[in-house]
């Protein structure tokens, strides 16, 4: 791939982009970004300002990545986000893919419980969106990798502490 404004940088990889990649974009077209590219093992990751109040008005967007044929546990250590009717104003979505046309996993989600989710697929987007009204404390999330082991055609998933 090659940027638009400078044919110079290149970008991509085999299997997608790197973090560095990532930085890379968003440096050169000079955006405001809100969440990462997630490629460890195992990490975690919090909403904007966590503990403190999140900001108003922003969408966020945390892409795991595990390698090929991996999946993806997704916990949640503290969840506070504004619950309103159906999670209309301030929500979070998972996706099973890196991108919002991929399937749903998790539907909007709000309140205070918090959720837990494991992929099927080798990548998960996590979508935080806040409206412009009251705001909440938001979350701190942890992930980590599985791998998919077949024993007489029984599906163990493995994650390592």
């Amino acid at each position: 791939m090659e940027a638009r404004h400078n044919k110079t940088v290149r970008i991509g990889q085999i299997s997608g982009f790197s973090a560095g990649d990532i930085t890379r974009i968003n440096k050169l077209y000079q955006c405001k970004i809100c969440g990462q590219l997630l490629l460890n093992n195992a990490g975690t990751f919090t909403s904007p300002n966590y503990p403190a109040l999140y900001p108003k008005n922003i969408v966020c967007n945390w892409i795991i990545r595990a390698p090929y044929y991996g999946q993806i546990l997704l916990k949640f250590n503290s969840f506070d986000i504004r619950k309103t009717k159906r999670c209309f104003g301030d929500y979070l979505v998972i996706h099973d893919g890196p991108g919002k046309d991929a399937s749903v996993l998790l539907e909007p989600s709000c309140g205070k419980t918090a959720p837990a989710v494991m992929s099927p697929g080798s990548m998960m987007l996590i979508r935080f969106r806040t409206a412009h009204s009251t705001q909440a404390q938001g979350f701190s999330a942890k992930y980590q990798f599985g791998n998919t082991v077949f024993y007489n055609y029984i599906v163990y998933i493995v994650f390592a502490d």
